[in-house]
């Protein structure tokens, strides 16, 4: 089933329409310009390109239309007829709705940026009002969650908002990654990325980058490469530049309206659309010397408060990179280290018929611990600690020749292997209940915080008096920072650095 130029189509009430020319299209829809045959009248018609053969969806595309349909508001583009693709025998889902002879607001943009062309501020409120409205009608229904310029066409002058309602089903059938709001990545609120329930929240932000990119013909975030955890990135962590930085003719209550439509959190982001445009119409009516003097009070005020929102941001992303830091070696561990020996643990389980072997663990953290117990055999036991550079102090002795007493230097870094110098990510022991034991050491491989696991096996220097027994025996944590730069000296313990191994372990308890 497909649309070209010169078919015809029909409304509900079985008019026909003529396919006049292509307009455009996109990655799910085609538009087209149309002729009612009867009046001569022009709209467009915009066919769907995805699947809709599941049933539930179709439903639920068809209920949406339906609802997009009863929005009637002069900024909002009117959908006159939805056609599911099952009235008309061999015609594909297709929507006719009003004609937008001017383009869209993205062309717009693109044209005064070419031109290097700001929308004057008389404009710009004029602009704002028009959408707010818009939204405030549309919101009323239906939340649209795909706002951006391309979807907002010009009438007559009048900016109309457009795509709304079928958005959420077309859009899934070429997202990469799961929303419940899907969008657009540059125009998404920092909650849709977070899976949260969508809210007119989500589109006052997305109108918020809209009106961001008219006041100042460029998009608030700088993304130095175009994927989808740089733009996660960006809504979630970047502050946006101040719009008057870069239009200096923009008063402060736009500025001031248009950072708090792109706030962060949710909680201190506009709630209503009428709030907005409240803000909007007071700001317009400054004009007494004590408004002035309101004004720079509130600025001053704004500086603090933004000052600490950018505190608390740079807190949210160090406390994110932590996180992914313990994520990213706790699932090696669980993967190389936990694994092997859950599963020596099960397939015993599995082979013998009347014994079990007992599998115990605690998980907190930056500490993973797990024992394993077989009937008849001494337990091991696992304890690993995660380090982290701006916990973990370093200390180093400096002495100057002018210096009577040589001085402790501290510092934060991670200790470093030493026959690499990589940085080691984390240590702990594996020990039995009968005393042997195995220190397990995490060396950092490569930018991506890979790493390979060591064992060092420990024993006793044949020439010492002063044994510890038995043989191979663990380091204590807190031995182990001093210990490990033993490796490869003459010392009084001969430690052997080899790759873990399953082997090794199972041997300490035979």
């Amino acid at each position: 089933m497909s649309i070209k130029v010169g078919n015809t189509v029909y409304d509900k009430e079985g008019l026909e329409y003529e396919i006049v020319s292509k307009l455009g299209s996109g990655g799910f829809s085609i538009v087209y310009k149309i002729r009612n045959t009867k009046d001569n009248k022009y709209y467009a018609l915009k066919t769907l390109t995805g699947d809709f053969t599941n049933e539930e969806d179709s439903l639920a595309l068809k209920n949406d239309a339906i609802l997009a349909s009863e929005v009637d508001h002069n900024n909002v583009i009117k959908y006159y007829y939805f056609h599911d693709g099952e009235e008309f025998n061999g015609l594909p889902p297709y929507i006719i709705m009003e004609y937008a002879e001017q383009g869209s607001l993205y062309d717009l943009l693109k044209r005064r940026k070419s031109s290097n062309e700001l929308i004057n501020i008389e404009s710009l409120n004029r602009y704002f009002i028009q959408l707010i409205r818009g939204m405030n009608e549309l919101n009323q229904i239906l939340i649209h969650r795909d706002i951006k310029p391309q979807n907002i066409l010009i009438v007559e002058d009048e900016l109309k908002i457009s795509d709304f309602g079928i958005s959420k089903y077309v859009e899934a059938a070429t997202r990469t990654k799961t929303f419940k709001g899907f969008g657009t990545l540059e125009y998404v609120a920092p909650e849709v990325w977070k899976n949260e329930k969508n809210t007119i929240s989500m589109d006052i932000y997305s109108m918020g980058i809209t009106f961001y990119e008219m006041a100042t013909l460029v998009y608030p975030f700088i993304v130095v490469t175009s994927d989808y955890e740089n733009w996660k990135n960006a809504h979630l962590y970047i502050d946006p530049r101040k719009p008057s930085e870069i239009n200096k003719e923009i008063p402060y209550h736009i500025e001031r309206i248009i950072l708090k439509m792109i706030e962060k959190d949710k909680g201190t982001r506009y709630q209503s659309w009428s709030s907005i445009e409240k803000d909007i119409n007071m700001g317009s009516n400054y004009q007494s010397k004590s408004s002035l003097i309101i004004d720079d009070i509130v600025k001053m005020v704004d500086e603090k408060e933004d000052l600490r929102k950018r505190k608390l941001t740079e807190e949210e992303q160090y406390q994110n990179r932590k996180q992914q830091y313990r994520d990213k070696i706790k699932s090696q561990f669980i993967r190389d280290i936990y694994n092997p020996l859950k599963k020596i643990s099960d397939d015993f389980n599995s082979q013998h018929n009347s014994l079990r072997s007992k599998f115990d663990e605690a998980w907190s953290i930056d500490i993973f611990s797990f024992s394993l117990q077989i009937p008849s055999l001494p337990q091991i036991s696992v304890n690993f600690l995660i380090l982290h550079e701006d916990e973990h102090v370093i200390e180093r002795i400096v002495q100057q020749p002018w210096d009577r007493e040589a001085k402790v230097h501290k510092s934060f870094a991670l200790p470093k292997y030493p026959l690499n110098n990589r940085d080691i990510m984390g240590w702990g022991t594996i020990t039995t209940s009968m005393g042997k034991g195995v220190n397990l050491v995490f060396v950092k491989k490569d930018e991506d915080l890979s790493g390979d696991w060591l064992l060092l096996v420990n024993t006793n220097n044949a020439f010492v008096q002063s044994a510890r027994m038995p043989e191979p025996f663990p380091f204590d944590l807190n031995e182990i920072e001093k210990e490990i730069k033993n490796i490869n000296v003459m010392h009084i313990y001969d430690i052997n650095v080899e790759p873990f191994n399953v082997e090794t372990i199972i041997n300490l308890i035979k």
